[in-house]
């Protein structure tokens, strides 16, 4: 009878533990694909970022130093 009891509660821990596994399992491609998608979404951000830092929009010189009473050459 002990031998038939712990059979019965092996069947329902393996029924228990392949149900987790397959929970497990639903989430794992959709957090790696959010994850990629973060770090693609951080490279083009941290190289926008750096770009707009690095080429900025040149404007004319209106000023000289004799507007400010100084001479130069």
């Amino acid at each position: 009878m002990y031998k038939i009891i712990n059979e019965k509660e092996e069947e329902r821990w393996n029924l228990q533990l392949e149900s987790h596994r397959k929970v497990r399992r639903w989430w794992l491609p959709p957090l790696i694909s959010f994850l990629i998608l973060a770090i693609i979404g951080l490279r083009r951000h941290s190289v926008y970022v750096g770009w707009q830092l690095t080429h900025k929009e040149r404007k004319p010189i209106a000023e000289t130093p004799r507007d400010y009473g100084l001479s130069y050459k």
